[in-house]
């Protein structure tokens, strides 16, 4: 007789039922927990996204009024620099 690593049971002996309906327990328990695991997954992506989308329009916005600021600036600056010469 082999050996098994169940006490009373070689390995020419099949399983018992209540082993194989534990097996059956946790294969089910398994695919509930990987539809939920994948759902979760979307749901986080989903999220992430639409904070990327958000910052990203931060950005753009945040370089538009850096670039309105500096030709502002320089607006001004020339203001300033003809106006001291002219005096």
């Amino acid at each position: 007789m082999g050996q098994s690593s169940s006490p009373g049971l070689d390995s020419s002996s099949p399983a018992s039922l209540p082993d194989a309906l534990r097996v059956v327990e946790l294969e089910a328990e398994l695919v509930r927990m990987r539809r939920d695991l994948s759902r979760r997954v979307r749901a986080r992506t989903t999220e992430l996204t639409k904070a990327n989308e958000r910052l990203y329009g931060e950005l753009l916005a945040r370089r538009a009024a850096e670039q309105a600021l500096r030709a502002t600036e320089e607006k001004y600056r020339g203001f300033f620099d003809h106006a001291v010469e002219g005096t």
